[in-house]
């Protein structure tokens, strides 16, 4: 709900509606889905960490150097790019 309502999604959402004159009480959540269905295609995946709540961790005989691996941003979508974990 904090990503915002998109175009596509409330056309959608009318259409299914139709353009009968009588009262069609449809849920708040078809709404919503639509606009799940809309913005996940182009949605990329993010991690983050709070400094304030992070935790320390300390590993004793761990590797020397840090190493990351690349993952795509959406894992069904790759033409979105990719990120590195660490």
């Amino acid at each position: 709900m904090r990503r915002g309502m998109t175009p596509p999604a409330l056309v959608k959402f009318m259409l299914e509606q139709g353009p009968s004159r009588n009262t069609n009480l449809m849920e708040w959540d078809k709404l919503w889905a639509y606009n799940k269905d809309v913005i996940d295609a182009t949605a990329a995946r993010y991690t983050a960490i709070v400094t304030e709540t992070a935790a320390k961790l300390i590993i004793d005989n761990g590797p020397e150097a840090i190493r990351a691996e690349t993952h795509p941003l959406h894992p069904k979508h790759e033409a979105l790019g990719s990120k590195a974990v660490l």
